[in-house]
């Protein structure tokens, strides 16, 4: 898909027998990227590619609204776990 780095999890997040992607739909997928910047870190990425904020469609906006929510949850389970991991 066009180069991009995010697009296709099997690509970017799959190496040989390690899979770093802990969840995924239709429309996203959670990652422990390759260099994590702190304990913790995760990354929720859309699973369709946009270039232009104004190019977003209806379904987009939905998709995103949805990858926040994955998000609040996925930090404060994390959190639970472990008090010195942050939400960024």
């Amino acid at each position: 898909m066009g180069g991009c780095a995010f697009c296709d999890p099997e690509i970017s997040f799959k190496q040989g027998n390690i899979d770093r992607v802990l969840y995924g739909d239709d429309d996203l997928y959670v990652a422990i990227p390759r260099e994590p910047a702190m304990r913790g870190h995760l990354l929720v990425v859309s699973k369709k590619h946009i270039e232009d904020i104004a190019s977003v469609t209806e379904k987009d906006w939905t998709v995103l609204l949805k990858m926040m929510i994955v998000s609040s949850v996925v930090s404060k389970l994390l959190m639970k776990i472990d008090e010195s991991i942050k939400k960024v």
